[in-house]
């Protein structure tokens, strides 16, 4: 329906699907609506429809998807193309594109490394897709992948500590990657990352930026921060498991070093990756 001089009417005939459908998710591109949906006519894959001012009618073939369609974030309109974010015939992630003519298949059938769940799709001002999942391969971790140069890359490490679910990924007006996710580490709360395209490791805590170095090292490290001047702060070390590695309080240099060359073995596999926990 739509708000139309304080009332909502209906947009065409109410009921315009052929079939029942669930999983539904709306996009508006250039003042167009766009539908996407589980179609139960096409064994629950994925179908789209379009509004042209009149009537309802038909994007492309209905039941494109290669599996079963489970993904309510999934649809997203850039220069009236639409992309729809579903599920390959494996249960891997998959991503579609109407090319005017037929829905097409991006980049390759390895997004995920296992089943993808709970995905969400967004495009940024530049073009860019993205693509958030939890990847039952990767222990259910929020993984974000972007479409460039007709590859899928992965935007940095995972994009959560733990198992999440019901993730949805957005792109800020500068390119900027943010996920909210309902966080298993956190009680099954809700928890918000972005993403920071640095060249070297930082973390951004209330403004305070750290640089950490060597990443990955052998153990040994420094965690330096000019914004730290004649200030005193926490610092907890953390591993990807979200385990408490080593916890230091009431630091006032600029510079500090760390031994963490007697960690445990596994904790960090090969390569340790340093995360700033929480500053006081």
């Amino acid at each position: 329906m739509k708000l139309d001089d304080g009332n909502w009417t209906v947009l065409g005939s109410a009921g315009f699907t052929n079939s029942d459908v669930s999983v539904i998710s709306l996009v508006i591109d250039d003042e167009i609506p766009f539908v996407s949906y589980r179609d139960s006519d096409t064994d629950y894959k994925a179908s789209v429809m379009k509004f042209n001012e009149t009537n309802w009618e038909q994007v492309g073939t209905t039941g494109f998807s290669g599996g079963t369609h489970d993904a309510y974030q999934c649809l997203a309109v850039y220069g009236g193309t639409p992309y729809v974010a579903s599920s390959d015939s494996d249960a891997k992630a998959a991503v579609y594109k109407f090319d005017g003519n037929n829905w097409v298949s991006l980049g390759s059938s390895d997004i995920s490394q296992g089943q993808a769940n709970y995905l969400s799709i967004d495009i940024s001002d530049a073009g860019i897709l993205y693509l958030a999942f939890s990847d039952v391969g990767n222990m259910r971790k929020l993984v974000v992948m972007k479409f460039v140069d007709g590859n899928w890359e992965k935007v940095g490490g995972n994009a959560s500590l733990s198992e999440v679910s019901f993730a949805s990924v957005a792109i800020s007006n500068n390119g900027t990657p943010f996920v909210a996710y309902r966080d298993h580490w956190a009680l099954r709360r809700t928890s918000v990352t972005k993403y920071s395209n640095a060249t070297q490791i930082t973390d951004l805590i209330d403004n305070i930026e750290f640089n950490i170095y060597p990443n990955p090292s052998n153990g040994m490290f420094t965690i330096e921060s000019v914004d730290l001047k004649n200030q005193n702060f926490d610092i907890e070390i953390i591993n990807q498991l979200g385990q408490v590695i080593l916890s230091k309080q009431s630091y006032s240099n600029q510079k500090n070093q760390f031994d963490l060359s007697e960690t445990e073995n596994g904790i960090f596999k090969n390569n340790k990756h340093i995360k700033i926990n929480d500053v006081m």
